[in-house]
């Protein structure tokens, strides 16, 4: 299955993903830590996840953020580390000002995918189907 997956969707496990937590929670990883924010509505709400299903998908998208910013040189972190509090427009254009190679392309989207398979793996199958209707919905990658 091939994936068609612009910059900023590559890294929006980086920056701009769903939050899990229901409290600003710091998840060490390596040398780095990941901070969470707190809960949003949406997805997540509404595939009702329990205590543990959230634990564990915290933890998958935590180490996918780390290993997505291993893929970045130290000035590619930095230029990025400038997107967090922006405005969309302001991100997307700080994003396209990293200018990824193909390479590094190609490590986000196999990071990105193993990552969907790990948490598609947690959810109940009533719970990948209801992800399944809103990426249908929203025009997404189906799942696996």
């Amino acid at each position: 299955m091939k994936f068609v997956l612009t910059v900023p969707a590559l890294l929006s496990l980086i920056w701009a993903a769903p939050v899990l937590a229901t409290e600003p929670t710091v998840v060490e990883a390596g040398n780095m830590e990941v901070a969470q924010a707190p809960k949003r509505r949406g997805l997540w709400s509404e595939l009702n996840l329990t205590p543990e299903q959230l634990q564990r998908i915290q933890q998958i998208r935590a180490n996918a953020r780390v290993q997505m910013q291993q893929v970045l040189t130290p000035e590619q972190r930095q230029l990025l580390s400038q997107a967090q509090g922006q405005s969309p427009a302001e991100r997307r254009r700080i994003i396209r000002a990293l200018n990824l190679t193909e390479a590094q392309k190609e490590q986000m989207r196999l990071i990105r995918a193993n990552t969907r398979q790990q948490i598609e793996a947690v959810l109940t199958p009533e719970q990948r189907q209801q992800l399944e209707l809103r990426r249908q919905r929203r025009g997404g990658p189906k799942l696996m």
